[in-house]
């Protein structure tokens, strides 16, 4: 029983959106910091302890790290990405 259009919307439906966007960007990299946490201590671990590797497996360490901690960066700037459009 809107007639006349003399009840409008309080808020702009982009700002609700937001509303809704902004706690998904904070879950999801609540969620993923852990996985970008332990690739960063496996490179830690690997470049400070080479001993404790075979024969070149501090390297190979490290890049599975690294690799890791990647793809998580890379997951949540897309997922960041998709969110604020």
């Amino acid at each position: 029983m809107n007639e006349g259009g003399e009840y409008g919307l309080k808020f702009k439906p982009e700002l609700m959106l937001y509303v809704i966007k902004l706690p998904c960007a904070i879950a999801l990299h609540l969620v993923l910091y852990p996985q970008i946490d332990q690739g960063l201590r496996l490179m830690k671990f690997a470049n400070n302890s080479p001993d404790s590797f075979v024969t070149h497996g501090s390297y190979i360490a490290f890049l599975l790290g690294f690799i890791g901690m990647l793809t998580a960066v890379v997951a949540e700037t897309v997922n960041i990405y998709l969110l604020s459009n």
